[in-house]
């Protein structure tokens, strides 16, 4: 069972469901519990992505460690519906949509009614479901294999665990922090110049009395979101998996995350489209050093990107044994290549940093005349003939 490019794309248009799942225990046991829907103990959090058509289902399990995943055709269906004792007579091709639309009910959200438990096999989950549909006990099974890792062969069309997991969760996860990062930045700009605005008014109306209002600080908010984060870092340790879990829980945050995944697959789609028209006559040695080489340069221009990490920091790919160095040419063309796109990523940050320099110089100068603005006050303020010569020629306020 392997996850190719094209199961792989219709799982990217899906959301994330967090489920909470308990071991397996004996049958009276979980009817038990079935019937006073007890929380289970030492249940382990899961997120699922699921696929449901007329005649298959498509199911991705991970507990952010290890990636499962199961596509099961119209006849497997009915040989486990027989198999199992689902409780339903699905031994016809005409009763299979019926029964793929209440499994597709059960995996779309952690619901009340039902039963989940998990028991990990020989590297297989088995997701165990009872549900209650009156007269009807429904029983099913999901049978997820391992997807394997990076480190086992893999073919060309298929995808391993660890690029599961950076596609469909790492990926993402940065996309949408970066956004709201973005977002704090912006917030924290319009707050400075509505409190700029304010002052100028207040001090234009009354300029003895005190402020009400604190002075906007930036260094305090960062603080307070150190705080808030190094909170979080505790949580982790006391308790596994709780980050993921709440920000999966917000709707917005699961949009965000299918559409980071969708945009990524078309993305390579289009890229693919070309590569397949070019003739292959490479060898099995210089294949994977090509499949190592674009993975490197795939992550280095997410990072440059995301502006978190410094391209340098990252070394070239270590050659594998066996493989032949690289040509003086072709390093000299990686090298000018290298240089242009430093260049290119430079220029954004100088523009940025000398607009960030022009806001603080223009900022140190209204804070200088806000100074002069008040001195001046003070000395009118403190000399009386001064003060009255100012209350007699003061002019009219128009209404």
């Amino acid at each position: 069972m392997k996850l190719t490019r094209s199961i792989d794309s219709e799982l990217s248009s899906k959301n994330w469901v967090v489920f909470s799942l308990g071991t397996c225990g004996n049958d009276n046991k979980r009817k038990n519990d079935h019937k006073e829907n007890k929380p289970k103990k030492n249940a382990k959090t899961f997120l699922v992505k699921s696929v449901f058509k007329s005649d298959r289902y498509i199911v991705l399990v991970t507990d952010l460690r290890r990636v499962w995943f199961e596509e099961s055709s119209e006849k497997e269906i009915i040989k486990r519906a027989k198999d199992a004792g689902s409780g339903l007579d699905a031994s016809e091709e005409i009763q299979v949509p019926n029964l793929l639309h209440l499994l597709s009910g059960i995996l779309e959200s952690q619901k009340d009614g039902v039963t989940y438990e998990f028991e990990i096999v020989k590297n297989k989950l088995k997701l165990n479901t009872l549900t209650d549909l009156g007269l009807v006990t429904l029983r099913w099974i999901f049978i997820c294999a391992i997807i394997p890792l990076s480190s086992s062969p893999t073919s060309e069309g298929t995808l391993d665990g660890p690029a599961i997991l950076y596609k469909h969760l790492m990926l993402p996860m940065i996309n949408v922090t970066l956004g709201y990062m973005h977002q704090v930045d912006e917030l924290v700009r319009i707050v400075k110049e509505k409190e700029d605005e304010l002052l100028d008014v207040i001090e234009e109306k009354t300029s003895t009395k005190k402020r009400k209002t604190e002075h906007f600080d930036g260094d305090k908010l960062e603080e307070n979101m150190r705080k808030k984060i190094a909170l979080q870092i505790d949580r982790v340790k006391q308790k596994e998996f709780v980050p993921i879990s709440e920000i999966l829980a917000d709707r917005r945050i699961r949009t965000l995350f299918k559409d980071v995944t969708e945009n990524i697959t078309s993305k390579q789609r289009a890229e693919e489209v070309p590569r397949s028209k070019t003739p292959e006559t490479t060898s099995n040695s210089q294949l994977s050093i090509d499949l190592d080489s674009s993975q490197s340069i795939i992550l280095e221009e997410d990072l440059s990107n995301w502006k978190l990490v410094d391209s340098k920091s990252f070394g070239a790919s270590p050659n594998p044994k066996g493989t032949e160095v690289l040509s003086n040419e072709n390093k000299h063309s990686q090298k000018a290549t290298s240089k242009s796109a430093e260049k290119e990523e430079t220029v954004p940050v100088q523009k940025e940093l000398e607009k960030r320099q022009q806001i603080k110089d223009s900022q140190k100068k209204y804070d200088e005349s806000l100074k002069k603005k008040k001195k001046k006050v003070c000395m009118i303020m403190a000399n009386p003939k001064a003060a009255r010569h100012v209350r007699q020629y003061e002019p009219s306020k128009v209404r």
